[in-house]
């Protein structure tokens, strides 16, 4: 779930694979297996600003920025892109 900059619940999925060359595939199939097997309508993926490689699996993976976001960690302010992809029909 995704509730820090949306006013809706949608997916938030975890990708295991994150930092490896299988991380677009990963994507991919988290997408799918929430749209055909949760049912859900959309995903999200908070992805820092600073990580370029993620951001270009979301791309990849059919998502577009539809926010930004701070966040206090540790002490550090980190800046993220909200990243948003809807099922299609």
């Amino acid at each position: 779930m995704c509730s820090i900059l949306c006013d809706e619940e949608v997916m938030r999925p975890a990708y295991e694979s994150a930092f490896s060359p299988d991380a677009a595939e990963a994507a991919i199939a988290c997408r799918e297996y929430a749209f055909t097997v949760l049912d859900a309508d959309s995903v999200c993926s908070m992805i820092r600003d600073t990580n370029i490689a993620s951001q270009n699996v979301a791309v990849r993976n059919g998502m577009k920025i539809i926010d930004k976001a701070a966040k206090n960690f540790r002490n550090t302010k980190m800046n993220f892109f909200l990243y948003f992809a809807e099922r299609t029909q």
